[in-house]
């Protein structure tokens, strides 16, 4: 099966949801598909919820009653923003990020759900950028392939996501400074005693060029 809007092949089936989406350009293809696999997670209060539904042989619908099912969309809503600040959080802590950035990221997740951004496409994603966000906003030094190097996704995948973002939430980030980037990357050449003066100098050519 291919991507109607974009022609991709790279299709992902969310089973707990029921739909599948093109991770190219975040199309939802199908949806509201009937899935046995029945998988559990947690909501914001610390109950424990059911994703998906049993399917029995011969039958036609999903069987979408019983205590574990989501009562409400609301329900669903709490588990979905709980689930983003642990993946935010997670990020965050391998980043060395403060709690700070948290808290901001996961304020800019909310407005995407609130978009419905988070439609059709990997939460996973839609967490990484919404901390880019606040690094490019607060000008630190960290960069989009450090994120993809520590979900171990597509860096190409995920700079979409996050310039897709960007568009809907109507942002106007400011320009990276190169010079964000010198000490840190004087630091991993490695030139010793000279390390200082190599990002002196460097700082300077910098400024000539800006």
């Amino acid at each position: 099966m291919g991507c109607s809007a974009c022609g991709s092949t790279d299709i992902e089936h969310d089973a707990s949801k029921g739909m599948s989406y093109c991770t190219a350009c975040g199309e939802v293809c199908e949806e509201n598909t009937i899935v046995s696999e029945v998988t559990f997670g947690e909501a914001a209060s610390g109950a424990a919820v059911v994703q998906g539904s049993f399917v029995r042989a011969g039958q036609t619908r999903a069987n979408m009653s019983g205590p574990g099912r989501f009562g409400s969309g609301q329900e669903s809503r709490e588990m979905t923003l709980y689930n983003s600040r642990r993946r935010i959080q997670r990020l965050a802590t391998a980043l060395r990020l403060s709690e700070h950035y948290i808290d901001t990221a996961q304020r800019y997740f909310q407005l995407a759900l609130n978009l419905n951004f988070t439609r059709g496409r990997r939460s996973v994603y839609v967490s990484a950028a919404c901390l880019y966000i606040v690094c490019r906003t607060e000008k630190s030094s960290q960069m989009l392939i450090d994120f993809s190097d520590v979900l171990q996704v597509s860096v190409f995948k995920l700079g979409a996501t996050f310039a897709r973002l960007v568009a809907a939430l109507n942002l106007k980030l400011p320009i990276v400074d190169p010079s964000l980037y010198i000490s840190r990357f004087a630091a991993m050449l490695e030139f010793g005693d000279k390390t200082q003066q190599v990002c002196m100098d460097a700082i300077r050519l910098v400024q000539r060029m800006d």
